[in-house]
């Protein structure tokens, strides 16, 4: 299952991803579009936090896989 992360301002420039007690558990960095998918299919089910980072600074989204 892949992830979709999108931002429609901005161009994305890296997404870390933590599970819930804070361990990056992936992380992909580069210059992309404005979308980029997140491959989570060694990911097991539970919460994790995204820290999208982007041409104008920070954010943090979380999901449940």
């Amino acid at each position: 299952m892949d992830v979709l992360i999108t931002n429609t301002t901005d161009h994305i420039t890296a997404v870390d991803v933590f599970d819930a007690s804070g361990k990056l558990v992936s992380a992909v960095s580069g210059k992309y579009d404005k979308e980029i998918r997140i491959d989570t299919t060694g990911l097991i089910r539970g919460v994790y936090i995204l820290k999208i980072t982007s041409e104008k600074g920070v954010a943090t989204k979380k999901i449940v896989l």
